[in-house]
């Protein structure tokens, strides 16, 4: 299983927090309709960093983890 699929199954995860929201409150959390943008945004920039495997993001990843 491709590494990424773990991303997909937390944003599921989100989703189905969202589709809790729709059918008990009628209406979706304020948090999430903030959060939920920012968090995919910020997946998708670690995602990148991670396939793309720069130079420079594996020297900060390094410099991090010393």
């Amino acid at each position: 299983m491709p590494r990424y699929w773990f991303f997909v199954g937390v944003d599921l995860l989100v989703l189905l927090g969202v589709a809790r929201d729709l059918i008990v409150n009628r209406r979706v959390h304020w948090v999430y309709r903030v959060g939920f943008p920012v968090f995919v945004v910020c997946q998708g920039i670690v995602m990148y960093t991670i396939l793309s495997q720069s130079p420079l993001s594996l020297k900060i990843a390094n410099a991090i983890l010393r």
